[in-house]
């Protein structure tokens, strides 16, 4: 599906229409990135509650955001794979860990401890930009988890909603992904 403007509403029903265990994947444009980005996880923080896996932008920044353009935050759990590998001071807390490294086992444990916690009918994960993983892990460790990460999804019933900016992976990781979506759209 190919759209260049997806309202809110229609961006929320593409979402959650029959969303038990749907993966979707967004393709944007690298200049729109941040402003889809929040739209996406409004339309999900709307309706559900999630997990929201920071690999690309501590999670500080994306609650700045979040909280600047009105989105609930209330519903979310935060993993933080960002902010202790630059060196920026953390503290856990209630609704967020931090992850040292973008390793996709140490990722996998931690979603799995929140995958345990989240208890609403109405559940997502949101995964800010995969491409991160291949970067400091490489293609076939990217895969890996993007694997588990949908089969834990679609066995507990989450949608999964994944940000990838277009162009950023080469064709055969991203033929590889979408391959485990249900959906694959574009917002330009």
């Amino acid at each position: 599906m190919a759209t260049n403007d997806l309202d809110f509403q229609s961006l929320k029903q593409t979402l959650w229409e029959d969303s038990d265990g749907k993966i979707v994947m967004f393709e944007v444009s690298a200049e729109h990135y941040v402003t889809h980005s929040i739209r996406v996880i409004q339309a999900l923080a709307a309706v559900g509650e999630g997990i929201v896996v920071a690999l690309s932008r501590p999670h500080k920044s994306m609650l700045r955001s979040l909280r600047k353009n009105d989105v609930n935050v209330e519903n979310m759990w935060f993993v933080d794979a960002v902010s202790p590998s630059v060196g920026i001071p953390v503290q856990e807390g209630e609704r967020v860990m931090f992850v040292e490294s973008v390793d996709p086992n140490l990722l996998m444990n931690v979603i799995t401890q929140f995958f345990l916690c989240i208890s609403s009918e109405k559940r997502y994960i949101y995964l800010d930009s995969l491409a991160t993983l291949a970067v400091y892990r490489g293609g076939d460790a990217l895969i890996k988890f993007f694997r588990q990460i949908t089969a834990k999804s679609r066995m507990l019933g989450y949608l999964g909603v994944v940000l990838a900016v277009e162009k950023e992976l080469d064709e055969g990781l991203r033929a590889q992904i979408a391959m485990l979506c249900d959906d694959v759209i574009s917002l330009t």
